[in-house]
């Protein structure tokens, strides 16, 4: 069946021929999607198939379970295809005697493939060609190129000698694998050496650096200490760091709300509130007072009333403040608390900035006469504490 298009080939095809034991399907377009598909539906009655030829296709692997039926395999034919690796384990296969993987893509064979190899050969007869494979005569697989000549398996080679193949050398030189195996002893010393001098190498620059970070420290010892007391106290700010879980930002006409009203809600919460002291309302110490306020508090509330957005200036510039104290490790330090709908008050610049970039999570409504017991003010003490409450 070389040449058939594997597409207009049924599934059952090979299911009343049971006695077939040549099948050849060179060049027939078979896939590695057909392999993975198909493979097992199609193979599945030839448990006397001797030989398979599937040469000449785009097949890159196949796995273990699409091939199992064929116990009496002798002959496997996966030359021009695209195999970097043995294909099939020869476990499953013990009457194995022909493997063709010439003409793929195989660079090198790796140990596991190697002893199995050799412990099939040490009790069965089988061929394996190499031809047309890319193989390499690098420092890491001249141990396969040493096993091309020592292996009992019986392998094709290129030219008079069955042990020779074309191969391309670590500096990109095309060679043979006789050859380097002529020169072995100067392969391995010129591969270990390589790596020989690449450790003493490193070794060495590790050393010129520490000899360097010495001279640096004893010439800056002053500036070290200090640099390391810094890093060993960098970590991010927590609540536990401030004086007061929360600053209350009010106007002079809401001071009964915020002092009484407010406190008696987050009470059973225990958030520790840090109210306006009489200091704050005194001329030139008010705005010190106020930004002291707020560095000390790990949250700043702003209680946001009709009177609150009239007092354009003493709300508006602890707004501001409260605007600056917002940083990459506490992006969430403000805390807006609407008592009145938010579309009936007076515009206020400060305020209007500070909602304009700052989430939604951390707006709040109430109104004044909310109950304590409203779910709204455990929603505000979470906000304020974490949610560890």
């Amino acid at each position: 069946m070389n040449g058939a298009n594997c597409d207009l080939i049924n599934d059952d095809i090979f299911d009343h021929i049971p006695s077939l034991r040549h099948l050849s399907l060179s060049n027939s377009r078979l896939t590695q999607n057909d392999i993975h598909t198909r493979a097992h539906r199609l193979f599945q009655h030839l448990e006397r198939l001797e030989i398979l030829d599937l040469s000449r296709n785009w097949l890159v692997e196949i796995e273990e379970r699409r091939l199992p039926m064929l116990m009496d395999l002798k002959e496997l034919r996966l030359s021009y295809n695209s195999f970097q690796t043995i294909p099939v384990n020869l476990d499953l296969h013990s009457k194995l005697t022909a493997l063709d993987l010439s003409f793929n893509s195989v660079p090198s064979l790796t140990s596991l493939e190697r002893q199995s190899l050799d412990d099939f050969a040490s009790h069965h007869e089988i061929r394996l060609q190499l031809t047309g494979n890319p193989l390499l005569c690098a420092c890491s697989n001249l141990d396969f190129v040493r096993w091309l000549r020592d292996t009992s398996v019986i392998l094709d080679g290129e030219g008079a000698s069955t042990r020779r193949y074309t191969c391309t050398a670590e500096t990109g030189e095309i060679t043979d694998t006789e050859q380097v195996m002529a020169d072995i002893e100067y392969h391995w010393r010129r591969c270990i050496g390589q790596r020989v001098f690449g450790y003493t190498l490193a070794a060495f620059l590790l050393q010129l650096l520490g000899l360097l970070l010495v001279y640096l420290c004893f010439r800056s010892w002053t500036h070290v200490r200090y640099f390391w007391n810094v890093v060993r106290r960098l970590r991010l700010p927590r609540r536990q760091d401030f004086g007061k879980d929360v600053y209350m930002v009010y106007a002079d006409q809401d001071t009964e709300l915020a002092c009484l009203d407010l406190p008696r809600c987050l009470r059973p919460y225990g958030v520790r509130l840090l109210l306006r002291s009489l200091e704050d309302a005194v001329g030139s110490v008010k705005a010190e007072n106020i930004v002291t306020n707020i560095e000390n508090s790990w949250k700043v509330l702003l209680l946001v009333p009709r009177a609150f957005a009239e007092d354009d200036w003493s709300c508006g510039f602890t707004v501001q403040q409260a605007q600056r104290s917002i940083t990459d490790t506490l992006p969430d330090r403000v805390l807006v608390l609407f008592m009145d709908d938010p579309s009936t008050l007076p515009p206020m610049a400060s305020l209007e900035l500070l909602m304009r970039n700052y989430p939604e999570r951390n707006v709040f409504h109430v109104h004044r006469d909310t109950p304590v017991e409203d779910p709204v003010w455990q929603r505000l003490a979470e906000a304020i504490l974490g949610h560890d409450i």
